[in-house]
This record gives C-alpha cells, sequence and structure tokens, in this order.
C-alpha cells in the first residue's frame, strides 16, 4: 500500500485495485473509510506499508496507515516494508 507499489507490482503483471496507486485521489469514491472498511472485511491477508523511516507521499492516505499500524498484526519487516496481516 504505496504510492510507489506500481512500480514493483506492474512488471510482476499484477494490479491490485486502490492500493497500488495509494493516494487520496485514487482510491475510490468512499475515500479512507471505504478502504478501511475494505481491510476490516478480509481475511488471511498481509498488507505492507512502507518503513516509517522512509517518506510517504503527500497525499497518502494517512489514516488508513494508521489504522492498519494500529489494529492488524505487526508481522516485521522486509526490505524496505513493515508486514502486517489481517487474519
Amino acid at each position: 500500500m504505496d504510492a510507489e507499489a506500481c512500480s514493483n507490482t506492474i512488471p510482476l503483471d499484477v494490479y491490485n485495485k486502490n492500493y497500488d496507486m495509494f493516494l487520496k485521489g485514487n482510491i475510490g469514491k468512499d475515500g479512507e473509510d471505504g478502504i478501511i472498511n475494505d481491510i476490516n472485511e478480509s481475511h488471511n491477508t498481509i498488507y505492507l506499508l512502507k518503513n516509517k523511516k522512509y517518506s510517504i507521499n503527500w497525499q497518502s492516505p494517512t489514516k488508513v496507515i494508521d489504522f492498519i499500524r494500529n489494529n492488524l498484526d505487526y508481522v516485521g519487516d522486509y526490505d524496505m516494508f513493515e508486514v502486517f496481516y489481517k487474519d
């Protein structure tokens, strides 16, 4: 979940709507609350967030990022990402 995620997913021929260009203007009509609802309804899902030590885009949906950090299970770090799990 990052504004730059598409640089990794496009070459892999993978597209995660709303998450790969993770900017407030790209997350649909329901905005941040809609993404949080989607996350709440997900199961057995891994979410990657850019590690806190790296800056995020000024349009990054910080409400969603804070929700993930405060409500999902932190698994650990992988490269430049923090890994969270929703069971």
